[in-house]
């Protein structure tokens, strides 16, 4: 394994604390103005004992956004268990923080996945919103400080992500926060007996695709020019709170 993956999965397996004892780290959320939003909570291999009764909630949320996932199938708190421990806990590449507001409310989930040794980039993985009406700005907030710790913390040199071509809505959260589309991902259809799946490869020659994703960029640039403003503009307001 090369070593800029083995540290980058390292980092990943101690958020995800194995041992119960392996202390707990969560990454703080703040807004433009530095006021305190929430956190970012990792799922961890204790989250059945810790955080109670989350996969019966990620599941509602969900069942609640179908455009959450190309794939449909009705998620159950089995099935979301399942989910966790396998494809989340299990895989060394992959991690998931629950979104968390400053009382402790549980809002949705995002993390990243897919570490490609050559680019030193990682993607964002399985956002969701899951309260909704409430709390407004904290996924940005949750975005950006999992953002911030990918270029900082884990010394990424891109970040990407995949979103489904009839999502406007996260489509233009992601520009909102310095996204850019880069490429189109052709799916097509592949029919199970208990749900449907859209994979990246055709099932015969003469197959069409019947969706599409977008893949988007970070802007590097932009994201530090938007958050350095916003960094001068708190401090400019602290000074004007101070005279």
């Amino acid at each position: 394994m090369k070593r800029w993956r083995k540290n980058i999965i390292s980092v990943l397996k101690t958020f995800k604390a194995k041992n119960p004892y392996d202390p707990l780290i969560c990454l703080p959320v703040y807004n433009s103005e530095k006021v305190f939003m929430g956190y970012l909570r990792p799922v961890t291999w204790d989250c059945a004992a810790t955080l109670p009764g989350s996969a019966a909630q990620m599941a509602a949320w969900r069942n609640g956004c179908p455009s959450f996932s190309p794939n449909s199938f009705t998620a159950t708190e089995e099935s979301t268990v399942n989910w966790l421990e396998t494809e989340i806990l299990a895989r060394e590449d992959r991690i998931l923080f629950l979104v968390l507001s400053a009382d402790r409310t549980r809002v949705g989930h995002l993390g990243f996945s897919a570490p490609d040794e050559r680019e030193k980039s990682l993607e964002v993985d399985a956002v969701l919103r899951g309260e909704t009406g409430r709390f407004p700005g904290l996924m940005s907030g949750a975005l950006n400080t999992m953002v911030r710790w990918g270029l900082s913390g884990l010394k990424l040199k891109k970040i990407t992500l995949r979103v489904l071509s009839d999502n406007a809505h996260a489509i233009a959260f992601y520009e909102r926060n310095c996204f850019f589309r880069t490429a189109e991902i052709p799916l097509y259809r592949v029919a199970g007996q208990d749900r449907e799946k859209w994979v990246p490869v055709k099932q015969f020659d003469s197959q069409k695709p019947g969706k599409l994703y977008f893949r988007m960029q970070l802007d590097i640039e932009a994201w530090n020019r938007a958050n350095r403003e916003q960094s001068d503009a708190a401090r400019q307001t602290e000074r004007q709170g101070n005279l």
